[in-house]
């Protein structure tokens, strides 16, 4: 067991390392863009459907855990934007389907290849063993958030 000023020491440097990279903000990477975080979140989600399918509003908003509120500025937006086509069900006007453009496609080809080429760097600079490591780490604490996650649900449903 850990004494109390070494825990201490590790809580603090866990909250500034955690503060440092979120400073940096990972989108700097893509700052040259004009799409918000949640417009890039979108893109994401539509982009994991194959290329000629088509993802209803309503799964895109169960994705995104957004209200309908916030999900259709977003949308239209993307759409304003040229980077997802919007497609209303004939047999019912209610449903309606979200696709990735050729602009939207083209985009995220781009965002991948960035995001690839900027892992690549980075695991030249930290090196196989870290990164292994790293990922190690990061499935445990993955594991962890989803584990206090299910507890808040059981102590919210038992009004605990």
């Amino acid at each position: 067991m850990c004494n109390v000023p070494y825990k201490d020491d590790l809580v603090k440097s866990v909250k500034e390392v955690i503060i440092s990279i979120k400073k940096l903000r990972y989108n700097n990477i893509f700052k040259d863009d004009n799409i918000t975080n949640n417009e890039k979140m979108a893109l994401y989600i539509i982009s994991k459907f194959k290329k000629d399918d088509k993802v209803s509003l309503i799964k895109l908003r169960e994705c995104l855990n957004l209200a309908p509120s916030t999900v259709t500025p977003i949308i239209t937006s993307l759409e304003n934007k040229g980077y997802i086509d919007r497609e209303i069900d004939k047999n019912d006007r209610r449903n309606i389907y979200l696709k990735l453009s050729k602009i939207g496609y083209e985009h995220i080809k781009l965002v991948d290849e960035k995001l690839t080429n900027s892992i690549n760097e980075y695991i030249d600079f930290m090196g196989y063993e870290n990164v292994e490591n790293l990922i190690r780490l990061l499935n445990k604490t993955n594991e962890f958030v989803k584990m206090k996650k299910e507890e808040h649900k059981w102590k919210k449903y038992l009004n605990v």
